[in-house]
């Protein structure tokens, strides 16, 4: 694989992030809005973002947390997803960047409990989640998620938590 020099590059940089994929990414192009001038360096395998895991991740963004920090952070990402704002932040960073294809899809979060400790953990953190912002989440009894997701076993299932923000 040819090997691209990464934008963010700083012959003698205050700060080095290793790594650009979602976390690293992030973290490099806010302390670039952040900061008058920052001396970056960025140190990703494939600095076009074609096939970098981040992109081919198949993995999950969630606000589902039971730590308040996790949550905000979370909804935070959740916004950045949805309106394509890694692009944004990208410009800002590299005006010729070629935009990233971060094929996010809404396809909701379900967190499931089949005992009364894990129904009340899932009404505990929904009530920090609705507090800070979570709006679209819900709790389902057995019954409801067996009629949202009717290809789940349902049978032991007490609770459910749902979110259709998620991805």
């Amino acid at each position: 694989m040819r090997r691209s020099t990464p934008r963010l590059l700083s012959s003698s940089p205050n700060i080095c992030i290793v790594g650009g994929g979602a976390i690293g990414l992030s973290s490099a192009l806010h302390l670039l809005q952040s900061s008058p001038s920052p001396s970056i360096t960025l140190v990703e395998r494939d600095s076009t973002y074609r096939v970098n895991s981040a992109v081919l991740s198949a993995g999950g963004v969630r606000s589902q947390f039971s730590l308040k920090e996790n949550v905000e952070c979370s909804l935070y990402g959740l916004e950045v997803f949805k309106k394509n704002g890694l692009n944004d932040l990208l410009k800002k960073a590299n005006p010729s960047a070629s935009p990233v294809d971060l094929q996010f899809m809404n396809g909701g979060y379900l967190f499931l409990s089949s005992t009364p400790s894990g129904s009340s953990c899932l009404t505990k953190n929904l009530k920090l989640q609705k507090s800070l912002g979570a709006a679209n989440t819900e709790l389902l009894h057995g019954e409801e998620v067996g009629r949202k997701f009717p290809y789940l076993n349902t049978e032991d299932l007490r609770m459910g938590c749902y979110s259709k923000d998620d991805g």
